[in-house]
């Protein structure tokens, strides 16, 4: 799994890749979080991404998830000029706050969520049209264009009753990593297994139905390549549903990202 610091580093990647695939640069940056240490540290990790890459935080707004008026900090948001606005919200609060963006006709090039809320699966339900063009960032999603993901989440939800999530998938690659580790010690001795299981380089076959490219382990024992995956909220023809986008290998066939928003 990816480390939680590079949620904020791939939001940040996805950002810089979008504005060179449409040519449409971004300057202005404000960022709106819920004020517990979820959202609290995922701004910190936020302000030093954005100096390092040049950008103008023009917004720093923390809230109470529990507001039951939001009106203020859209208001602020608008006024800031922001070009792109970065979200950490809970469930309620991301409803509230989508609602109130659309209301005060708040106009972004894009807004990129983290998910919590803006991944629950009654968002999109709650706000309708409003979540149009919305990108979030999350750790699967089962329209990942990668070979077997289609089928193997057919399986698992004819097993189960519902989709795979992050975890599943998650642990369903640490199979088949377990599975090439002991093919390649050929051996049941625990030093030959351990030695292959770090010299893991796994890339293709059943298990590497992620958004990465490759299961690799560095010095501390993470995989280097991890990373979550983007999605869009958009309709292609069957209601509102979440595209994955980002990494661009892992996007889904046929579907171009609406950048920047309309």
């Amino acid at each position: 799994a990816a480390k939680d610091s590079w949620w904020t580093r791939d939001q940040f990647a996805f950002l810089k890749d979008m504005q060179a695939e449409y040519n449409t640069p971004v300057k202005k940056l404000a960022f709106v979080y819920e004020n517990g240490d979820w959202g609290k540290g995922m701004a910190g990790q936020w302000k030093k991404l954005a100096a390092e890459n040049g950008y103008e935080v023009v917004l720093d707004e923390p809230y109470p998830s529990t507001a039951t008026d939001l009106s203020p900090v859209v208001q602020k948001i608008r006024r800031s000029r922001a070009e792109v606005l970065l979200l950490v919200s809970n469930a309620a609060d991301a409803i509230l706050l989508t609602n109130t963006l659309a209301e005060y006709k708040v106009r972004l090039k894009a807004i990129v969520a983290t998910g919590g809320g803006h991944a629950d699966p009654f968002f999109i339900k709650a706000v309708g049209k409003n979540a149009q063009y919305l990108f979030d960032i999350v750790e699967w999603e089962t329209d990942i264009n990668k070979p077997g993901a289609k089928e193997t989440n057919e399986k698992y939800n004819a097993r189960y009753g519902y989709n795979l999530t992050g975890e599943a998938v998650d642990a369903y690659v640490s199979m088949y990593v377990i599975k090439d580790a002991l093919e390649r010690a050929a051996s049941f001795d625990k030093e030959a297994i351990r030695k292959a299981l770090a010299e893991t380089n796994l890339t293709s076959g059943p298990g590497m139905i992620v958004g990465y490219d490759a299961v690799q382990f560095d010095s501390s024992g993470q995989n280097s390549h991890a990373s979550p995956v983007i999605v869009q909220i958009n309709d292609v023809g069957n209601g509102l549903e979440r595209i994955t986008v980002w990494p661009k290998s892992a996007r889904r066939a046929g579907y171009t990202p609406v950048f920047p928003k309309p």
